[in-house]
């Protein structure tokens, strides 16, 4: 039991590692921008994470102020608007793409462009497989560093 947990570890571990493979060869993508760009993400995370937790709290003492007895219309009131407060730091500040954005070089920029075109393609190249017009490609097995068989 130890063993198939430590080997499930070490291959999500392997896997984070082995991620973006596609898009770092698509972009000509260092490993430090890579990194970069999960630290972004990451960060974004846990910081509306923890804003999402503020707001389950202001919610949780506004359930119980509203079953009081004696509701004070003042907190209750209070609490709506600390929630509303918290709910407008969510989308404050620069965009995640923008912040992304930046890490990339003007010529990474133009790279991306083709992934957007390709991504607005892909739902016609969807329905044409369906249609029997082309072939769906291979599926690709993304190899597991560290982990063998």
């Amino acid at each position: 039991m130890f063993r198939e947990a430590l080997l499930f570890t070490v291959s999500l571990t392997a896997f984070a590692q082995a991620n973006y493979q596609a898009l770092k060869q698509a972009l000509a993508l260092t490993d430090a921008q890579t990194q970069q760009l999960q630290d972004l993400q990451k960060n974004r995370q846990e910081a509306a994470q923890a804003v999402y937790q503020k707001i389950s709290d202001k919610q949780r003492q506004l359930n119980e102020a509203l079953a009081s007895p004696t509701p004070n219309p003042a907190a209750i009131g209070q609490l709506e608007i600390d929630m509303a407060n918290l709910r407008k730091q969510i989308g404050a500040g620069p965009s995640v793409r923008d912040e992304a954005l930046a890490i990339l070089t003007d010529a990474q920029k133009e790279k991306l462009k083709d992934l957007q075109n390709a991504m607005q393609l892909q739902r016609a190249a969807n329905e044409a497989i369906g249609l029997g017009l082309i072939s769906a490609p291979p599926p690709v097995a993304t190899p597991i560093r560290g982990v063998s068989r």
